[in-house]
């Protein structure tokens, strides 16, 4: 809610979205207004106001002021998050997906911030095994844990820990399962990958649109190994190389380079040249301690 309608303190009025709709209802409701005023009469207590004094007012004295507070006060203070002077480290931890009470509604996942920011987890979705769409207004502090349970009430009665009465955060419910062994991916709210715990090589591509970033993601690679990410504009291949056939045609470049995590998971964030839509593009990643190819994936920008 503060990035999308309160907006930072930087943003122009006349370009912000509550002081659009202050100037947009102005104009739907001055008439009525004079006309409200002749049939009844302007108050006779508090400190008399015109339509626009009160509409003025409620962007100098509430909207102005908030903006400061939330924007650049809280964020001195770290509670809430700012803009990201680190790379994020949302990863998953521990989890239980066999209750000793043979309660499935008692199962649990973790999910971990390891970085020294706060990380608003708005939009961000949770799929695989399980499904689940994190509620806006979803932030995990720096160093802290979220739980995620398919039942709240459930996790709270838990006889073991973790449950109820032990200042933990835990949202949900999400749906389906939590099975040993399943695959888990962690997307962020642009469709970047940011943790999973499978053993899968595999590329990932969110939708690519001229002059917006695109993410690039890949899961299942060796933790903290090199990844490489080719692409060509040419066609699917195959193109024989000393590892075997790329699903690339010649010319092939490579992206920046790229280390997972420990988990496996990659993530490259990048611009789409504005001039671009409507090309075809190939890409296909490399793991390179296990010198393994990944699929091939292809988009058209938009």
């Amino acid at each position: 809610m503060m990035e999308l309608c309160l907006q930072p303190p930087s943003i122009p009025l006349m370009d912000s979205f509550y002081e659009r709709q202050l100037s947009e209802w102005e104009q739907a409701l001055a008439g009525e207004v004079a006309q409200d005023i002749q049939v009844w009469g302007s108050p006779g207590w508090g400190t008399p106001q015109t339509f626009q004094q009160a509409l003025t007012l409620m962007s100098t004295d509430y909207f102005q002021p908030r903006r400061i507070h939330l924007f650049e006060t809280h964020l001195q203070s770290g509670e809430l998050p700012g803009p990201t002077t680190q790379v994020r480290n949302i990863v998953f931890g521990q989890m239980e997906s066999d209750p000793s009470s043979g309660d499935q509604n008692e199962e649990w996942l973790e999910v971990k911030n390891l970085g020294m920011e706060a990380v608003d987890l708005s939009g961000w979705q949770l799929s695989g095994g399980v499904d689940f769409l994190f509620p806006a207004g979803t932030v995990i502090p720096p160093l802290d844990t979220l739980y995620l349970s398919p039942a709240v009430k459930s996790f709270r009665n838990r006889v073991n820990s973790p449950r109820g009465g032990e200042n933990l955060f835990v949202i949900g419910p999400f749906m389906g399962d939590l099975n040993a062994g399943e695959d888990l991916f962690l997307w962020n709210q642009t469709g970047g990958l940011e943790d999973s715990n499978s053993t899968s090589f595999a590329l990932f591509l969110n939708q690519f649109v001229a002059g917006e970033d695109a993410a690039i993601s890949v899961a299942g690679a060796t933790p903290l190994g090199k990844v490489l990410v080719a692409w060509s504009l040419t066609g699917s291949g195959p193109t024989s190389t000393p590892l075997g056939p790329a699903d690339l045609s010649m010319p092939i470049q490579v992206l920046p380079g790229l280390v997972a995590n420990s988990s496996g998971t990659s993530l490259l964030e990048l611009s789409i040249p504005p001039a671009s839509a409507g090309v075809q593009v190939w890409l296909q990643a490399l793991d390179v301690p296990a010198a393994y190819f990944s699929n091939g994936e292809t988009r058209i920008i938009e």
